[in-house]
């Protein structure tokens, strides 16, 4: 699967530009942002019927809203992206997803999600 490159920037995923042009990826490296920062308020839900369960229903970035930057707020927060991410081990056979995350300061959390040894970083920082 071909798709527009996304990366961390420190405030949120960004496209990756190549001079002028628009960086592209192969395999479900972006599947973590366009997985987990796309509630019910996605705007693609609107070209998805919502009586047959295709709209998408992401819960990290509400989690992250909600729950305390802590250690007792990390179990939780890795669980919304692992609920998120579960699809991918359901639908591509041999598929593996583990997530972890770091608190390197205050207000903000480091989330590695590695999909087939492929690490994919996430950045959250509430107050930007």
């Amino acid at each position: 699967m071909t798709d527009i490159e996304l990366f961390e920037s420190g405030n949120g995923g960004e496209i990756r530009l190549n001079g002028s042009d628009i960086n592209t990826v192969e395999g479900i490296t972006n599947m973590p942002y366009l997985s987990c920062f796309g509630g019910a308020d996605w705007w693609g839900n609107a070209l998805l019927p919502e009586d047959v369960g295709q709209q998408h229903t992401a819960t990290t970035e509400e989690t992250l809203r909600v729950t305390p930057l802590s250690s007792l707020g990390r179990p939780v927060i890795e669980r919304a992206v692992s609920n998120d991410l579960a699809y991918l081990t359901e639908q591509i056979a041999s598929t593996t997803v583990v997530v972890s995350s770091s608190i390197p300061q205050t207000n903000r959390i480091d989330m590695s999600v590695n999909i087939n040894g492929e690490e994919v970083f996430l950045m959250w920082q509430p107050n930007l």
